[in-house]
């Protein structure tokens, strides 16, 4: 095959000359990741929920870089699948082309974090909704508004999804589309290992390179790690599977290569992979590579799509692989570039430890809430019959924000929670390390969408609110800082922020413009300042 060589981002139609920058096209879960590192899987007693699966992380990290993406995707009918499509529309992705299975049910992968090289995972996908996504299912409007379309390898493994792809790619050329092909080779679910395998990176298989090369010339930009271009190129060495794959194809290769980078292929093969386009990774401190590649190919296809060259967005690809690698979870993990750019101009090597990055990145994904402005305070003393008053109240429009005494109850909130109300409680425990380690336990049983309600009347106090939000962060739950009751407010506002600390609400007895100004003022504005007035008893 003669291959006529093309420059890089030569197919992409201009940055917003249509309403889609990317359409993804495969798989879409749900994660279960071990909160306990370091131990074997069989041995974790607490799990964090997130989505997963490479289309999907894909997806959600190109949105969250300012880029309008697209899923097609196929979800059960079920909680987890709910909670894949609630995690894309709170990041942004627009979710027209997900369709709910009647049957099948959303897959799940369960994974933990043994060591800085190890990472098991479970894998249980065979009868899940995603392969059962149809070219029939395909929206042809869709590809018509799109400036590119990405479609993960595993689709290749079945004769159905492969017809799926067949029919993707056709409706692609028609619209003038950019083509990306992430080649997310993962053997487990070729059925070359078991499903308890799912962290195997690469087995080698001829059936697995020929389905391969019957796709790669209709690409514009192929990405993957050494064993993903071994498997499409048919050969262990890098170089070797780099040209066999430039014989059939134009496209712009790029080879990641964790750690130290990635270099990229647009032209001609060079005598050695060296001699390619090198770009150098960044230091970094290791928790977890699941989805690493995923961040890679987002912040890679974010530079593609914005007009960045080569190096550029080899560059972003390769602070975004890093970003994630330093993080619990996958999708969840991947950074805005705002957090981007702190990491590189900072040189941080710890994500998790930069006070600013921790900030920005609380920002992603957040569950939609409105800013109440008709609060009920649930009594204390009569804590039964303030519930059933609230309920009623909420019912007839009269309240639109709930304020919790502190309780172990939750069978109480149950009715109230999951209805887009806003929810704030209080979590009453002492300066000491046991009270501590209660509040920690606490926060974990509280579903995500409540709110911790901590307050500072003194800036001695603020010490304890900084305890409390440290654990908040962890757990993944917003805080209300409430300032209503300090005789001296602008003093115990100033002493919050002076600690670093940046709560998504605050509360103050009466509407003070300059407080309001610097609260509003800092670099990450709050989700909202409630006042004290707006708060009556139910």
């Amino acid at each position: 095959m003669t291959v006529t060589m093309k420059t890089f981002g030569r197919d992409l139609t201009p940055p917003g000359s249509r309403g889609t920058d990317l359409i993804c096209i495969g798989r879409g879960i749900a994660d279960l990741y071990a909160d306990q590192l370091g131990g074997r899987l069989e041995d974790a007693v607490s799990f964090s929920a997130y989505v997963g699966g490479s289309a999907l992380n894909i997806c959600v990290g190109v949105a969250r870089l300012g880029l309008n993406a697209a899923m097609v995707l196929r979800l059960g009918d079920d909680h987890m699948g709910r909670l894949v499509r609630e995690t894309m529309e709170r990041n942004g992705v627009a979710t027209k082309g997900v369709i709910v299975d009647p049957v099948a049910p959303t897959p799940l992968c369960i994974l933990g974090v043994r060591d800085r090289e190890t990472f098991p995972r479970d894998l249980f996908t065979n009868g899940g909704a995603y392969l059962n996504l149809t070219a029939e299912d395909l929206d042809r409007e869709m590809f018509r508004d799109a400036r590119a379309v990405l479609i993960n390898g595993s689709f290749f493994a079945s004769d159905s999804l492969r017809g799926t792809c067949r029919r993707a790619l056709q409706l692609a050329r028609e619209a003038g589309c950019a083509t990306v092909l992430d080649v997310d080779y993962r053997p487990a679910l070729w059925g070359l290992v078991g499903h308890g395998s799912g962290e195997a990176a690469f087995v080698e298989s001829s059936v697995v390179t020929e389905s391969f090369v019957e796709f790669l010339p209709q690409f514009d930009l192929i990405v993957g790690t050494e064993e993903e271009i071994a498997i499409a190129g048919g050969s262990t060495d890098s170089l070797e599977a780099v040209r066999r794959i430039r014989a059939v194809s134009d496209a712009t290769v790029v080879l990641k290569r964790g750690p130290v980078g990635c270099v990229a292929f647009d032209g001609p093969v060079p005598d050695s992979v060296d001699a390619g386009v090198v770009v150098a990774g960044f230091r970094i401190e290791v928790m977890n590579t699941a989805g690493a590649g995923d961040s890679f190919m987002a912040g890679f296809a974010s530079g593609w799509l914005t007009g960045q060259s080569l190096e550029e967005s080899c560059r972003i690809a390769n602070a975004c692989g890093a970003i994630n690698v330093a993080r619990h979870g996958c999708s969840d993990s991947a950074p805005s570039r705002e957090e981007i750019d702190v990491f590189i101009a900072e040189g941080i090597t710890q994500p998790e430890k930069s006070t600013r990055m921790r900030q920005l990145h609380a920002q992603l994904g957040r569950q939609v809430k409105v800013v109440p402005n008709k609060i009920g305070h649930l009594s204390e003393t009569a804590f039964t019959d303030s519930v059933g008053a609230a309920r009623k109240a909420v019912a007839e429009g009269r309240l639109n924000g709930l304020l919790f005494p502190a309780t172990d109850s939750f069978a109480e909130l149950a009715e109230l929670t999951g209805t887009s109300l806003w929810i704030a409680r209080r979590l009453t425990v002492d300066s000491s390390l046991r009270g501590g380690i209660q509040a920690m336990s606490a926060l974990r049983r509280w579903p995500r969408e409540h709110i911790l309600w901590a307050a500072a009347a003194t800036t001695a106090e603020v010490e304890m609110l900084a305890a409390l939000a440290e654990a908040a962060v962890e757990t993944r739950h917003e805080i209300l800082a409430d300032i209503s009751d300090a005789s001296d407010p602008r003093a115990v506002a100033l002493a919050i922020l002076e600690a670093d600390l940046c709560p998504e609400w605050w509360m103050v007895n009466a509407a003070d413009r300059a407080l309001v100004e610097l609260i509003n003022g800092q670099p990450i504005a709050p989700r909202g300042i409630l006042q004290r007035s707006d708060v009556g008893p139910v």
